[in-house]
């Protein structure tokens, strides 16, 4: 999207973001196999929050790519994205609206979790952090 010009942020990428290496993931995954309780529901995620913009840039800049500045309302994409969304469905259109509903809902919206439980259960702690996982994609 950012390549065609299709790009822009939903209220300026402010809302906040959890993210997760897949090297966390992979490490949650062990603990959770060797000492995880069954039918338990584990969080995992880096460190910290940021705001999708910030981590989208910096995820983006690994790349050499610029998201750029435009950005358009929420509540104006969640409209845009549901008629879109409908007009596809009743169209058959089997490829993807320029925005979803899903998408547009998820990045206008803090959407964080909360990691208490793997790391008072299972020890969890990240094993890279953000910064150092981004650095190693510019390499």
């Amino acid at each position: 999207m950012v390549a065609s010009g299709d790009f822009a942020w939903i209220d300026g990428g402010n809302r906040m973001t959890s993210t997760c290496h897949v090297l966390n993931l992979v490490h949650a995954i062990e603990l959770a196999i060797d000492h995880g309780v069954g039918g338990r529901a584990y969080f995992v995620a880096d460190d910290g929050e940021r705001s999708i913009r910030e981590f989208l840039t910096a995820l983006l800049a690994t790349r050499g790519v610029d998201p750029g500045k435009r950005s358009f309302p929420g509540a104006l994409v969640r409209v845009v994205a549901s008629v879109l969304d409908r007009t596809w469905r009743v169209l058959g259109k089997t490829n993807a609206p320029p925005v979803t509903r899903f998408a547009a809902n998820m990045m206008s919206a803090t959407v964080t979790v909360d990691t208490r439980r793997i790391r008072e259960e299972l020890g969890y702690e990240p094993v890279i952090d953000v910064e150092t996982g981004l650095a190693q994609m510019s390499e």
